[in-house]
């Protein structure tokens, strides 16, 4: 018998029998969104669709409105007329300031004082009658107005945008016009009261402060007459002055006693006859005498020095001259000689002129402390009159000064933009309306598509059902699908000879008949489908997957330890039947004797399968109960190397059948004649015939039908194979959804042309 020692390794893509790493599965696989999402596209572009045409329809049903806009300026600085300080403390420069008009333009208020000068509430089309005939209130006119007009400061400057919606361009005109000109009028009212309500507190300070100034006035008077101070301010100059002379004259009079007392003494160490030194004393050469006699002196020296220059010695006029001199020099020195006596009465006058002084002094300044304790409270009663009367005449100047600028004073506000009659509609945005409704049909279309997949409870990619099972993927079997009329239609119409014919004459004499042809052996094709994958297309995906299968089972340990396989699944239609089969016919093309056994004793199929002609024949049924013998049952197909045990005819106890020990006598006998034994059995979760076979068989393999298979139906299939024994070597995704569609993208998606059909030739096993 031939050797089963796998496939080419070297030819085939590597096998991966490891478990999944857990660490990636919680991160968002953006792959397999995407591909989910292509493969809804059609359900999302169909909400999408629904959703535009809902809103178009919306939107053209809505009335036509127009919008007039007004903007206002609000300056910079305010300006004033006067220069008086503000009232109100309110600085146009500041943010605070610029939303206060905003929200100021929004007031009710403004809005009821432009109802009533628009006279909306008796427009018809603003207030239409009710059936009750009764009217609308005030804040229910307000509240219509207000979702007309919209207030907005644009953003980055100190504009405010005023923009009045209605269904009459006109009248949208109109409002927002009246809108701009009753604010103004109701900041200058509210300008007006304000000062008014200054005015008559600046009114009631200033009578205050007349009163308060009277007060002081009369007590300061009364201080005058009670001490006799009416010419207090007189008085304290007069004694000021006479207390500086006083002090000036004392302090001449006691340097002029100090320096007669310093030459007094002087005089006193001079030797007599010494008239130089008499002479050089201060006191002695400013006595009234001597400086007349040395003036004379000095001009009888003058006079002889000119007559020297004109007579000799014995002139008369010149020895005139010379007895003239001497007779000044003698009286000089006895001048001179009685200084002392002299300087002694001018020291003694010196001295009482300076007591006298003194004491005069003493009694100017006793004066001045005298009318300084007078002058102290009279000086308060001063200061507080003063104050009084500088209080008085501020409120009196702001008061005269906020009356002249009442209503005078400009706002801060300047219209830049008068509102005009609109000639296009704003409303409907009909494009705008549009993208948002394809956005959120999009959008909703997306989210649909996510809460189905949420709702899923399949196993839809092979990383997830290894991850959830924990058992590894043996292989993944592709769903294909044989390619349409149209689509064999459309290649054919692609074809450069049909392309090179005139549309018409192409479309009579060849697409037509094609189509006709191709319908035909379509229906002829599916009557005629066999199977066995590597007979109906070997060069397919699905056989490949098989192959892959094959190789993945050669690798999982020695092969004398698996010769048996049971191939079953967790609920009907996941595929076992197909799986088995075709992993059985991989078998024999690689040139082992192999049986399949048909133990799905519910509902077998293999029969009609492999042996559609055999007719009734005996099977599994008639072994095991003893109604046939092995070699009888055992077919031989059409395959070379494959052979079927039929299930045989219907038993009505096929798990008493199953459960016996002559199924594990019957593979046992089995494996004498052939080198593999491959059993299809019935769902897990249906009923227990697999789990009974189980522990039989070396090798039991899980099939799961991809985005089919609940997941808590497969793991509870799982559970069960494991406590019945089975050594469950891993599990078949079978049709797995490829081309682009979620699941099948990923385990396909790196396998370039390898993963498509026609990569093998026809004679390729």
């Amino acid at each position: 018998m031939p050797k089963d020692d796998g496939e080419n390794l070297t030819s085939k893509p590597a096998v991966n029998l490891s478990f999944r790493d857990d660490t990636h599965g919680d991160l968002f696989d953006s792959e397999r969104w995407f591909n989910l999402l292509r493969s809804k596209a059609w359900l999302i572009a169909a909400v999408a669709v629904v959703v535009v045409i809902g809103a178009a329809a919306y939107a053209f049903r809505l009335p036509k409105i127009y919008e007039s806009r007004a903007l206002l300026q609000v300056e910079q600085l305010a300006q004033k007329v006067v220069d008086i300080a503000d009232v109100s403390q309110e600085n146009p420069q500041s943010t605070d300031f610029l939303k206060t008009v905003v929200e100021a333009l929004k007031s009710r208020k403004l809005l009821a004082r432009v109802v009533k000068a628009e006279g909306l509430d008796k427009d018809p089309d603003f207030a239409p009658p009710r059936k009750d005939g009764s009217p609308y209130s005030e804040i229910e006119l307000v509240d219509k107005l207000a979702q007309k007009i919209d207030v907005q400061l644009i953003r980055g400057t100190r504009l405010v945008q005023i923009v009045v919606e209605d269904k009459n361009p006109e009248k949208a005109q109109k409002i927002a016009a009246t809108f701009v000109k009753e604010f103004f009028r109701e900041n200058f009212d509210q300008k007006l009261a304000l000062s008014r309500v200054a005015n008559e507190f600046l009114q009631d300070e200033a009578d205050k402060l007349k009163v308060k100034l009277e007060a002081s006035e009369r007590k300061l008077q009364a201080y005058r007459e009670d001490n006799k101070a009416v010419s207090l301010e007189e008085r304290q100059n007069i004694i000021v002055e006479k207390l500086r002379e006083l002090n000036s004259k004392v302090t001449e009079a006691k340097s002029k006693r100090l320096q007669l007392e310093a030459d007094i003494d002087q005089l006193k160490r001079v030797e007599k006859g010494n008239l130089d030194a008499l002479l050089a004393i201060n006191s002695v050469s400013n006595l009234p005498q001597v400086a007349l006699i040395r003036e004379q002196l000095l001009n009888a020296e003058g006079d002889l020095a000119g007559l020297k220059e004109r007579y000799l010695p014995k002139h008369p006029k010149y020895i005139a001259a010379s007895m003239r001199i001497a007779n000044l020099r003698q009286s000089l020195a006895t001048e001179a000689t009685q200084a002392s006596e002299t300087l002694s009465r001018l020291y003694e006058a010196a001295k009482d002129s300076e007591v006298k002084l003194e004491a005069a002094l003493q009694e100017q300044e006793a004066k001045a402390l005298e009318l300084n304790k007078v002058a102290i409270p009279y000086n308060v009663l001063q200061r507080d009159v003063e104050s009084d009367r500088a209080l008085y005449e501020s409120v009196t100047k702001r008061l005269k000064e906020t009356a002249i600028t009442q209503g005078i004073e400009q706002a801060p506000y300047r219209v830049i933009e008068e509102p005009m009659v609109p000639n296009v509609p704003s409303k409907p945005r009909i494009k705008l309306i549009l993208l948002v409704s394809l956005v959120a049909g999009l959008g909703l279309g997306v989210a649909l598509v996510v809460v189905i997949d949420l709702l899923d409870a399949s196993l839809r990619t092979v990383d997830e059902a290894e991850s959830y099972l924990g058992l590894p993927a043996l292989t993944a079997v592709p769903e294909q699908r044989s390619k349409s009329v149209g689509e064999q239609v459309a290649e054919a119409w692609n074809d450069k000879t049909l392309g090179s014919l005139p549309k018409d004459l192409a479309q009579k004499q060849v697409l037509e008949p094609l189509r006709r042809s191709l319908n035909r052996k379509e229906r002829e094709a599916q009557l005629k489908k066999h199977p066995l994958i590597f007979v109906e297309d070997p060069s397919s995906m699905q056989a490949e997957a098989i192959r892959t299968l094959r190789t993945s089972i050669s690798l999982l340990g020695k092969q004398d330890d698996r010769k048996t396989f049971l191939f079953a699944s967790a609920i009907p239609q996941e595929g076992k039947s197909f799986t088995s089969l075709n992993f059985a016919h991989a078998l024999a093309q690689k040139g082992l004797r192999t049986v399949v056994i048909d133990a799905d004793l519910r509902r077998p199929r293999l029969k009609d399968d492999l042996l559609p002609d055999a007719g009734d024949i005996d099977g599994l049924t008639d072994y095991l109960s003893g109604g046939a013998p092995l070699d009888q049952v055992v077919r031989k197909t059409d395959q070379d190397n494959l052979f079927l045990l039929p299930a045989g005819h219907r038993a009505p106890n096929p798990s008493e059948l199953l459960g016996g020990s002559e199924f594990r006598e019957m593979l046992a006998k089995l494996l004498l004649t052939y080198d593999r034994v491959v059993v299809d059995s019935a769902p897990v979760n249906a009923v227990s015939d697999a789990l009974l076979i189980a522990s039989c068989v070396d090798t039991a393999c899980l099939v799961v039908r991809a985005g089919k298979t609940p997941k808590k139906a497969s793991l509870r299939a799982v559970k069960q194979l494991q406590k019945s024994g089975a050594k469950l070597a891993g599990f078949i995704f079978n049709r797995l959804p490829v081309g682009g569609r979620s699941a099948g993208y990923y385990y396909y998606y790196y396998g370039g042309e390898y993963s498509k059909n026609s990569v093998y030739g026809e004679k390729s096993v």
